[in-house]
């Protein structure tokens, strides 16, 4: 079936094809990012790669955020969470050390 949309005169429906059947874009961008929130809740993107907690403050991202809902709002908890839980290992491990000078 994508096969023969992407053949087609007029294309796949709702998606712009930006190369020659290489690169496609969604027409509404909504579509794109509801997808993309969905990847980030199931865990299909790496944190290393995309952070939430980085992109708070990044208005292109303020769609992803609202279209992501509360379920995008407990994968930043959990994240927040686990670099709560790195710092304060950190911490205890300078504290150790700098204990050792004093």
């Amino acid at each position: 079936l994508w096969e023969q949309q992407t053949q087609s005169i007029h294309g796949p429906p709702l998606i712009r094809t930006l190369e020659s059947g290489s690169l496609f874009q969604f027409k509404h961008l909504s579509f794109q990012e509801a997808l993309f929130a969905m990847a980030v809740v199931d865990g299909d993107v790496k944190e290393d790669t995309w952070r939430a907690l980085d992109q708070l403050p990044n208005p292109s991202y303020l769609n992803v955020f609202r279209i992501g809902g509360n379920p995008l709002g407990v994968t930043l908890a959990r994240q927040l969470a686990r670099d709560l839980t790195a710092c304060r290992s950190k911490l205890r491990s300078l504290e150790v050390t700098l204990s050792m000078y004093r």
